[in-house]
């Protein structure tokens, strides 16, 4: 007789039944006499199913079958689609066979990513004698047995006649999913992108790449260790080895916290006195990394997905901090294990000039420092003389801030930016008295220096107002004048002195009073700066009983006291010589001679 063969293998599966194809021809082709024959099949068909510990095919499985005497290989398959093996014939019977299984699929068609290879260390994902905890097919069973077929009519034509069915195993591998949770700051989720390293890297999907996931879920992987890498913003923040050695359910649940958090700090301007300085909640802020440069690392593609989800229109505007209420934070999460250089800035709508200060320091450090003073404080300006003594309503222009001075001669200005990475500041300061420019230079002001004192250029003068016998006036009225416009009124003292102090540097006219005189001069402004005393000299030559006299009137008035005395003397003279020849009293004669 002979066998014919379906598809090659004599064998074909029919209804869960294995049934051979047998040609018979006649013992005698003569007589066509029948003898019976008993025909002994030495093959034993076996296959299996392979599946993951999640109870899914395993397609590109390798089943491998091995003499349990002579370690060589019984037959070997590679599991299909939906995880069983094709038909593998055993040809040597009652053997005793060790079951192993090789996962090396990789792609969606479950077709093995490289060929196996008997001398390579492949993983074991199932080993019979290890794996199976008692006895039956699998595990040191006898597989293979005699299948006899006992009579067969004779026939010329082709018949198929059922025979008993061969060996199939279902085989549990040990080949899990693990699921990665990605997380910071105990609980809160975030989007990283990873890079999952699976057994052999050097092979084609050795390295799994994810992108922006929160959870990550990497399937049918071996019994070993795996290593992942987790990124954020370019930067790797953290890195974990998972073992599934011992892993004994199918999708191995896992996390990795992530070195990210949030940068927020409060910034204010420089306290006064005991005052806490004011919350700049518009304050500039930005950062970069010094040992990894934020989104460097990352593809266009990577960037756009942050972009979006976190609603910032560029790398450069990430890279600031937002106000939220007088807390300015981080858009996004940062990688928290890098150091950064933290640039903080606030420029004044009025001064027009900018304060900065910078650290470098990790977020933990910044986070540390809670608050953050800015170099923008108070500036006091204390305006005074020559002298010393304190010009009072003086203007006094800070850059373009102006300001007005105090009973003391103080001006303050506020919220004064006055350093930038710790150098000092410079303003030009004007100070303006009675529309007169008294002072005008330019200082350097920071932390150290926000107080200075300037000395305008006034100058004191000094009045007398004297008689025409030059004596002082006392009490006599002064009016000063600039330009025909009344600064002041004085008074002189009882030497007729007075001194007007702080003037600025000009023209003045003087006009003094006293008593009905009245008298003028110009001071010019050399002899103002020259400190010359000005003079005003009035008709008035003597007082008497109050009465202020010109020379001339004094004058006469002597002259008429004289004559009121020589006609007086005269009159007294006329009168005794008129009463002795009344009464006969005659003066005695001259002498004689």
């Amino acid at each position: 007789f002979g066998v014919g063969y379906y598809n090659s293998s004599g064998w074909s599966r029919i209804g869960g039944a294995w049934y051979a194809r047998i040609n018979v021809w006649p013992n005698n082709p003569e007589t066509c006499q029948h003898v019976p024959f008993t025909p002994v099949f030495q093959y034993m068909p076996v296959t299996a199913q392979i599946r993951d510990f999640n109870g899914r095919p395993l397609p590109g499985a390798f089943f491998w079958m091995i003499d349990s005497v002579t370690g060589k290989t019984a037959g070997w398959s590679y599991a299909g689609k939906d995880g069983i093996t094709d038909v593998v014939y055993l040809r040597k019977p009652e053997w005793t066979l060790l079951l192993r299984v090789h996962y090396l699929g990789r792609d969606a068609e479950g077709h093995p990513s490289w060929p196996f290879n008997a001398f390579g260390k492949w993983p074991v994902s199932y080993y019979s004698d290890a794996d199976e905890t008692e006895p039956g097919p699998g595990a040191f069973g006898e597989l293979a047995k005699r299948v006899i077929v006992t009579s067969l009519t004779y026939t010329d034509k082709v018949g198929v006649t059922r025979v008993r069915p061969g060996a199939h195993w279902d085989i549990t591998a040990k080949i899990f999913d693990l699921r990665v949770r990605h997380y910071y700051e105990a609980a809160k989720p975030i989007e990283v992108d990873v890079k999952f390293m699976r057994e052999f890297l050097d092979k084609k999907g050795g390295t799994v790449y994810f992108n922006a996931s929160a959870i990550i879920e990497v399937k049918r992987l071996n019994k070993g260790t795996y290593e992942e890498i987790a990124k954020w913003l370019g930067v790797e923040v953290g890195r974990k080895t998972f073992d599934l050695s011992a892993a004994n359910i199918g999708t191995v649940a896992a996390e990795l916290e992530v070195a990210v958090g949030d940068i927020s700090v409060t910034v204010r301007s420089m306290p006064v006195r005991d005052i806490p300085g004011r919350v700049l909640s518009d304050a500039d802020v930005k950062f970069e990394g010094i040992e990894w440069k934020l989104f460097e690392k990352m593809s266009d593609e990577q960037m756009k997905v942050v972009r979006e989800k976190y609603k910032v229109a560029s790398a450069e505007d990430a890279k600031t901090l937002k106000a939220v209420g007088a807390i300015l934070v981080t858009r996004l999460p940062i990688p928290t294990n890098i150091r950064y250089s933290l640039e903080i800035s606030w420029t004044s709508p009025d001064f027009g000039t900018k304060a900065k200060v910078s650290f470098i320091d990790t977020v933990p450090g910044l986070n540390a420092k809670r608050e953050i003073l800015l170099p923008v404080g108070v500036v006091t300006i204390n305006v005074v003389d020559g002298k010393g003594r304190a010009i009072a309503g003086a203007e006094v222009s800070l850059g373009p801030v102006k300001a007005k001075t105090d009973a003391e001669g103080r001006a303050v200005f506020e919220n004064v930016p006055l350093e930038i990475e710790g150098k000092g500041i410079s303003y030009k300061i004007t100070v303006v008295r009675e529309g007169a420019k008294v002072f005008e230079e330019t200082e350097t002001f920071s932390v150290a220096k926000t107080s200075i004192t300037v000395i305008g250029e006034l100058f004191d003068l000094s009045v007398l107002v004297k008689g025409a016998a030059g004596q002082g006036l006392p009490f006599a009225t002064v009016t000063l004048k600039r330009a025909g416009v009344v600064v002041g009124h004085f008074t002189t003292d009882e030497g007729g002195m007075v001194t007007i102090p702080k003037l600025v540097a000009a023209d003045y006219e003087l006009e003094a009073s006293y008593k009905g005189y009245t008298g003028t001069v110009t001071v010019k402004k050399d002899d103002l700066v020259a400190g010359k005393r000005a003079e005003i000299t009035l008709p008035p030559y003597i007082e008497i009983a109050g009465m202020p006299l010109t020379f001339a009137t004094f004058a006469a008035l002597i002259i008429g006291i004289i004559l009121l005395v020589i006609v007086v003397v005269v009159i007294a003279f006329e009168y005794v010589r008129w009463r002795g020849r009344r009464v006969g009293i005659f003066p005695p004669p001259p002498p004689k001679k």
